[in-house]
């Protein structure tokens, strides 16, 4: 079968196929949540979030780890940023 057959109530499947059913009922997809902050720090990166207007700078929790600072309150404005 193609993806282009469709089943006797005329919904098309990849198959051709309906999709599979546990007791009539459709199988949940995955429900996990995901965090920002997690997946980041995963990849080796710090999120952070620069408030222009006042020049404040938030880091997420791995920040000493990612940019090798034991205090990140000296990170906490551009001015204080190296140029």
């Amino acid at each position: 079968m193609s993806s282009r057959d469709s089943t006797s109530s005329n919904r098309r499947y990849v198959d051709g196929a309906e999709p599979c059913l546990i007791d009539g009922i459709t199988a949940p997809g995955p429900s996990v949540d995901i965090e920002p902050d997690a997946v980041l720090a995963v990849a080796g990166e710090v999120p952070y979030n620069w408030r222009l207007d006042s020049d404040l700078i938030s880091w997420g929790r791995n920040v000493g780890d990612v940019l090798g600072v034991s205090d990140p309150t000296f990170l906490a404005s551009g001015a204080a940023l190296p140029s």
